[in-house]
């Protein structure tokens, strides 16, 4: 990127309303230099890309979008729908790399869940840009809320949870096989937490055993060698007796002969 002056600067920004700047110079000091109408759309609550090939020059620009609009309540103008659509439509992003893909998921799931980032974010369908066989099932919103109250359970008990394991957990379970895999291609994901995802998106399976298992001692012998995000996995997507179990293994499981909630 070669140097440029103030103007040219702003013209490289996102979004109008983060092209705007203040002169601090004391012949102009306090003026909004503003050359995009940055501050109409922002009273507008509008979000508008600087031009048509904004989002298909950096797609991670649409991950911005989504926290932009829930914290200021924007929304997309004509303009921003359509660099949307063209981004969505050419969908294959070889450059953009899983790494930075997974840091604007990080970035999402650090906002307030009361701003609605995430809820932008699959209602723009932006995660076909890992797969674009991805489909916002029903299930991703409340899934998202579940593991963070299963990541505040684990660590109140004194776990060690990985709240970006728990993000892909959630918006990956309930997708086919083979997106998940796919999935977890582009994002970069390999060894250990591969495997790990793998087996709690698949998590349905060790809560139905779970189920079938009512020995305190059995329960803690099938769940000790399994990594919380594992375990998060068949939480998600047990029911509440089943839950309660692995709450209790996370809690006081080692110990052998204790009881344990949700036994029958």
């Amino acid at each position: 990127m070669s140097p440029g002056d103030l103007a040219d600067d702003l013209m490289r920004r996102d979004f109008t309303i983060n092209a705007m700047a203040l002169v601090l110079a004391p012949s102009g000091f306090g003026r909004l230099v503003d050359p995009c109408g940055g501050r109409h759309d922002l009273r507008r609550r509008v979000l508008r890309p600087l031009h048509p090939l904004s989002f298909v020059e950096d797609p991670t620009r649409l991950f911005r979008a989504a926290r932009y609009a829930a914290r200021l309540g924007a929304r997309f103008g004509r303009d921003g729908r359509a660099a949307l659509a063209l981004a969505l439509r050419i969908g294959d992003f070889p450059a953009l790399s899983g790494q930075r893909l997974r840091a604007e998921i990080d970035l999402l799931a650090a906002e307030s869940p009361a701003t609605g980032a995430f809820d932008r974010a699959l209602r723009w369908q932006l995660l076909r840009l890992w797969d674009r066989r991805f489909r916002v099932a029903g299930g991703v919103r409340a899934h998202l809320r579940a593991v963070r109250r299963f990541e505040e359970r684990a660590r109140a008990a004194g776990a060690a949870v990985d709240g970006r394991d728990l993000t892909l957990l959630a918006l990956l379970a309930g997708q086919p096989t083979r997106v998940v895999g796919a999935c977890l291609d582009r994002l970069a994901v390999t060894g250990e937490p591969r495997r790990a995802l793998a087996a709690a998106v698949a998590g349905r399976g060790l809560g139905e055993r779970l189920a079938r298992t009512t020995r305190p001692s059995a329960i803690a012998d099938m769940l000790d060698h399994l990594s919380a995000t594992v375990l998060a996995g068949a939480w998600l997507l047990a029911p509440a007796a089943t839950r309660r179990r692995i709450e209790w293994f996370l809690r006081d499981g080692a110990p052998r002969g204790r009881s344990c909630p949700g036994r029958t």
